[in-house]
């Protein structure tokens, strides 16, 4: 229960913001299993990309900043160098720091 709940706030959250980009995924946050809500955010050159994953009995959160930098070989393709902290929140608590390029 506490999890649906979880859902519907996050999802009427999602709803009432300005994000770039909204989605759902399936594959987790940080390479496990499960499914995810994930938006970006822009922010004048850099960006937020942030993510909530649902598991069997947990909930893990990654909220990256994301550096973006100039074209490479063209002016179509921008690429991004993004770190940031990650949680699992469940039986067993982990905190670490997540990147992504």
């Amino acid at each position: 229960m506490k999890k649906l709940l979880l859902v519907l706030v996050t999802v009427v959250a999602a709803g009432t913001v300005n994000a770039q980009e909204l989605g759902v995924r399936f594959g987790g946050v940080s390479g496990s299993s499960g499914a995810a809500l994930d938006a970006v955010f822009g922010l004048n050159g850099t960006r937020i990309h942030a993510d909530l994953g649902f598991y069997e009995d947990a909930v893990g959160i990654d909220f990256l900043w994301d550096f973006i930098y100039k074209p490479l070989g063209g002016e179509a393709f921008y690429w991004y160098l993004g770190v940031g902290p990650t949680a699992i929140i469940g039986d067993v608590f982990r905190l670490g720091v997540a990147g992504e390029i």
